[in-house]
């Protein structure tokens, strides 16, 4: 009966909020343009994602001076607007020839669900109790996220250590910046933002989207201090420059040393990185996830998907 209501009420057909598959098996979908003067600049691939609370974008550019920046998501087979998203300039950080630019949210339009399934979400968050510990986003908060993770956005394994200690957990809020930097962002209150900034370095693994259940159980770990390496899902390979060990499923892998901080944006905090070593290739295996109010669209309008268990 609960899941009827939600489907009548609030549209949802889907039990689990985000839902994966290996990235090779999503075709059509959208892209994402950003729009700088009268050009509109295709950034698909380039932007990203760093935040959620509140919404982070990240774009590494020497075309932009703006205040604010609009982004559209449209459909790739006929290029109808689907979504919008209204971000402001947070900070920018100079960065070889190019500039970073840290975005935060704060407007969004999308026709993924009905103005009536819309209506009846902001009705619901409004009246249900919220409970304590949870990370809640409101509904306006909360469309931008939907909107954000209509690009398949992938998740990658994270391996810390300390004296043959380990941390190991997942993460989606990363990307390259440039050709000698890469971008990850950790929330400031967790054990894996500590654990950076002492060690300096990390192992960045792409992941088989077969093993999305162990990848996503990981996620508690980020409240996890180091531990010895019987307590994870290790195999008998290991990095190559900083010998960490390899989580299961790993399908490449990235090593990187901290260079600094570069801000703090709500409850999250971004780090610029340096790349020792790479051997992570574009494999259409490696795990990916969107949010179910895209993908019920997605299907809707007849664009292949196979979803990854978990």
């Amino acid at each position: 009966m609960k899941s009827i209501l939600k489907k009548i009420l609030l549209g949802i057909t889907h039990p689990q909020e985000y839902i994966c598959a290996a990235a090779g098996t999503i075709s059509g979908g959208l892209d994402c343009y950003a729009l700088v003067k009268n050009e509109r600049i295709n950034v698909t691939d380039t932007l990203l994602f760093l935040g959620y609370r509140p919404l982070v974008m990240g774009w590494i550019t020497k075309n932009f001076e703006g205040k604010e920046l609009e982004l559209q998501f449209v459909r790739k087979d006929n290029q109808a607007l689907v979504a919008t998203l209204k971000l402001k300039t947070e900070k920018k950080i100079p960065l070889e020839e190019k500039t970073i630019y840290l975005f935060k949210g704060i407007a969004s339009l999308q026709k993924f669900e009905s103005r009536f399934h819309q209506f009846m979400f902001r009705l619901y968050e409004r009246l249900r109790p919220k409970q304590n510990g949870n990370i809640d986003l409101d509904p306006e908060l909360y469309n931008q996220v939907k909107i954000a993770y209509s690009i398949p956005r992938e998740i990658k394994v994270v391996t810390l250590g300390k004296e043959n200690k380990w941390n190991v957990f997942p993460t989606d809020l990363h990307g390259k910046a440039g050709a000698s930097s890469y971008i990850i962002s950790l929330r400031h209150d967790k054990q894996p933002c500590r654990q950076l900034i002492e060690t300096g370095k990390l192992a960045l693994w792409s992941v088989n989207a077969d093993h999305a259940q162990g990848v996503y159980a990981m996620g508690k770990n980020h409240s996890r201090d180091f531990s010895s390496a019987e307590n994870f899902s290790f195999t008998d390979s290991e990095s190559p420059q900083f010998h960490f060990p390899e989580p299961a499923g790993a399908i490449g892998c990235e090593e990187l040393e901290l260079q600094s901080t570069i801000a703090d944006v709500g409850i999250h905090r971004i780090f610029l990185l340096k790349p020792i070593h790479a051997n992570s290739e574009n494999d259409t295996s490696r795990l990916v996830h969107l949010h179910r109010s895209y993908l019920q669209w997605h299907i809707k309008n007849g664009f292949p998907f196979t979803e990854a268990k978990r």
